[in-house]
């Protein structure tokens, strides 16, 4: 068998020995975050939970649906709803992926929360599914 000599004399493997790893592996940014969306105490992460602009709680017109590179998937192995952003996912927990199936753009909020207290009589939805709204729009998953 036959091995290369470098320029220095001495012996190595060959020319065409390589990294046995797909390049894409060792590619910055490959990596998939997961995030939980609910911390352990049940709080929404991040900075604070209503709007800057006092409008926390009264949202007449807006009709929430989620961004165009949003995208809400259900994998059935590991029994997950997952929200798919670009070069992210976040996996919900508890209510919130039946929450997101209903911000298709043609509901308003109101309209939102009166589904959500039929489904789930004496849940604090009304006190709850707004600021959760909110915090998914001031993310930037909910326009």
């Amino acid at each position: 068998m036959r091995r290369a000599v470098d320029a220095a004399g001495r012996r190595g493997p060959g020319p065409r020995a390589r990294c046995a790893r797909p390049a894409s592996r060792h590619r910055a940014g490959g990596r998939i975050a997961v995030t939980d969306l609910v911390r352990p105490d049940g709080r929404s992460p991040g900075r604070s939970q209503g709007r800057s602009d006092g409008r926390s709680g009264g949202y007449p017109d807006w009709r929430p649906a989620r961004a165009r590179s949003v995208t809400l998937r259900h994998d059935r192995v590991r029994g997950l709803d997952l929200l798919i952003l670009p070069e992210r996912v976040v996996v919900l927990r508890g209510a919130a992926a039946s929450i997101l199936a209903l911000c298709d753009g043609e509901r308003d909020v109101r309209a939102i929360v009166a589904e959500l207290e039929r489904r789930h009589p004496g849940a604090p939805v009304a006190d709850e599914v707004p600021v959760f709204l909110d915090r998914l729009r001031h993310e930037g998953w909910l326009r």
